[in-house]
């Protein structure tokens, strides 16, 4: 007896041999490219590439720097103000190298012959006293910038004459003080320089004196800076200490002591104060030619502490 053939039975897919039955209404996909030759998709995100935000910059933009502030657009944080330069060093240094016997304050003014042959031989001037013949203070020579917010009343002046008229005015200090010395730096703030050296009518005697007025944020550390500035002039050393003296007569401190000098191999000592306040601050350093080889215990600062603060009241203007 023949067995008659059997037929294929429908696999798990709906039809014979098992495979998914084919959809009678799929259309074929126009965009498909052969297998060993598809083309990558341009618009496909590339491995490791970060999704651009909502609020991400357009491309091409510049991108904020790692840790910035205030959203893409703003700009950097300024640089932190990184002049440390204490300007009280500087002025005390300025100050102590231009002073030697006779007047002579090339060391500041950097050699210029033409103020070293002005000041080789000083010249008497029509009030009797040495030096350069002066006329009144233009506003170059007057420290007149008043700080906002400062707690001072004062700011410094140039007079024609100091110590109630012993000393006149010589040789101008100012532009060599603005030209060496910035406005900004540690402590001291917006300032603006006076200076000059003054002599008496015999030339025997000189003293130097500059003025700042400005902003100063510790007017103990400025007194402190300025005294550490004048042992940095070239021939110049501490004859005796730094030390506060409030002058009698006086409630307001200053700080005195005494430099000892070297020039041409003779050795003098330089009394010198300075003292500040939170809009300005003023020293005196003076020069006796009397005084060549004598050592620096000769001098008594007490009493040279209560003729700057003479001075002191000479140079005060109300703000």
């Amino acid at each position: 007896m023949t067995v008659p053939p059997q037929q294929p039975q429908p696999g798990p897919g709906g039809h014979p041999g098992g495979g998914p039955q084919p959809n009678p209404y799929a259309q074929p996909n126009p965009y498909a490219q052969p297998g060993p030759y598809a083309q990558p998709n341009p618009y496909a995100q590339q491995p490791g590439t970060p999704q651009p935000g909502p609020y991400a910059p357009p491309p091409g933009a510049p991108q904020q720097p790692y840790g910035g502030g205030g959203g893409w657009g703003a700009p950097p944080p300024p640089p932190r103000n990184t002049n440390r330069k204490k300007l009280a060093i500087a002025i005390g240094a300025l100050v102590a190298a231009g002073v030697v016997l006779g007047g002579v304050l090339i060391a500041m003014n950097g050699g210029d012959d033409k103020d070293e042959k002005a000041d080789d031989k000083p010249t008497p001037t029509a009030n009797g006293g040495t030096g350069t013949p002066s006329t009144e203070p233009s506003p170059e020579e007057t420290a007149s910038a008043t700080p906002s917010g400062g707690t001072g009343s004062y700011k410094l002046i140039l007079p024609e004459s100091l110590e109630k008229g012993t000393y006149t005015k010589g040789q101008d200090l100012t532009d060599t003080l603005k030209s060496q010395v910035p406005s900004n730096g540690y402590n001291m703030h917006d300032v603006t320089g006076v200076g000059a050296q003054y002599a008496t009518a015999a030339g025997t005697k000189q003293l130097v004196y500059t003025g700042y007025t400005g902003r100063i944020d510790d007017p103990d550390q400025a007194e402190s800076d300025f005294m550490d500035g004048t042992q940095e002039a070239q021939g110049t050393a501490v004859g005796v200490e730094p030390r506060q003296i409030t002058p009698a007569g006086s409630d307001e401190p200053m700080t005195c002591a005494v430099l000892m000098k070297t020039q041409a191999g003779q050795k003098f000592p330089v009394p010198t104060c300075v003292w500040a306040d939170s809009t300005t601050l003023g020293a005196v350093l003076f020069v006796d030619a009397s005084s060549v080889g004598k050592p620096a215990s000769s001098v008594d600062l007490e009493s040279i502490a209560k003729r700057v603060d003479t001075i002191r009241d000479e140079v005060r203007a109300p703000a």
